[in-house]
Formats: structure tokens, sequence, C-alpha cells
């Protein structure tokens, strides 16, 4: 799996995501439809106890394949998750 590379002092060459999806999000309030692309990376790392930092993220935990029907994750998530746990 490439790393990513320090250029120089500003600059970090970071490895191309795994997977992009591109999501429709419709117009709501003030705004009109526009896209989200969204950027997915996988990594692979050992078990280990995961710690939350405030307003980083709402729900962080590890997940057997088994358990990725019971729990709650974006719908167009589950299939690529799937995949990554045969």
């Amino acid at each position: 799996m490439p790393k990513p590379q320090r250029l120089d002092d500003i600059v970090t060459e970071v490895p191309l995501p795994t997977y992009i999806h591109q999501q429709v999000i419709p117009a709501y309030d003030d705004q009109p439809e526009h896209y989200h692309l969204d950027q997915n990376y996988v990594v692979y790392l050992p078990e280990m106890k995961v710690t939350l930092e405030a307003g980083a993220a709402h729900d962080i935990r590890w997940f057997t394949k088994e358990q990725l029907d019971t729990i709650d994750v974006i719908a167009d998530l589950q299939p690529i998750l799937m995949q990554l746990l045969k």
C-alpha cells in the first residue's frame, strides 16, 4: 500500500483514494442541488482501543462482518465494507 511522501516543507503527496463516490445533494433552504465527492481510503490497522476526539466524529468503533447488517452505516458504504470483509 502506498504511503504519503513528503515532497518539501509544505507539500505531501498522498495515495489515491480507494473509492470515490459522487453523491447528489438535494436542494434545501437557500442551497441549490449540488454534488459531494467523497474520497474513501482503506487502511489496515491492528485491533486496538479506539478513542474519540471531541468533535471529530460521532461514532468510531470496531465491528465484524457478521455485525455489519446490524450497525448504522451510510447505505453506499455497506457494499464496500462487505467486499473488504470477505
